[in-house]
């Protein structure tokens, strides 16, 4: 059983966990939609990677079997990114979506950390 088969195994063996992190990981080792069985995740922190395009995706645009992807996330943080990382605009605005949602269910907060100073902050107004 190779580490993206054991990763995928804990995940999918897990489905109540609430807080993940992720550090110095290489997401194009893994699939895309590796998180899709942790429904009851809060919290996601990426620290010292750079998460693909299409990880992000699979987080922040519904699959076509449902409606929402990680429904009950309401921490996104990407801390200490490689050098190089941005996040299209396309993102953004999908992510201001649910930062800045009417449904208060279904706010989130997002931040981007560098190592000088926190780079990036979107935060419910409600």
């Amino acid at each position: 059983m190779g580490r993206s088969d054991c990763v995928q195994a804990i995940l999918s063996k897990t489905p109540a966990l609430q807080e993940l992190r992720l550090e110095a990981f290489d997401f194009d080792e893994y699939p895309r939609d590796m998180l899709s069985s942790l429904i009851e995740l809060r919290t996601l922190v990426i620290a010292r990677a750079i998460p693909t395009k299409e990880f992000l995706r699979s987080i922040f645009l519904p699959r076509p079997d449902t409606n929402q992807t990680l429904p009950n996330l309401r921490k996104f943080i990407i801390e200490k990114p490689d050098l190089g990382f941005s996040i299209s605009k396309t993102l953004i605005q999908i992510i201001e979506s649910r930062v800045d949602s009417e449904d208060p269910a279904k706010r989130m907060e997002f931040h981007v950390w560098s190592e000088v100073r926190k780079s990036r902050s979107l935060q419910p107004n409600h």
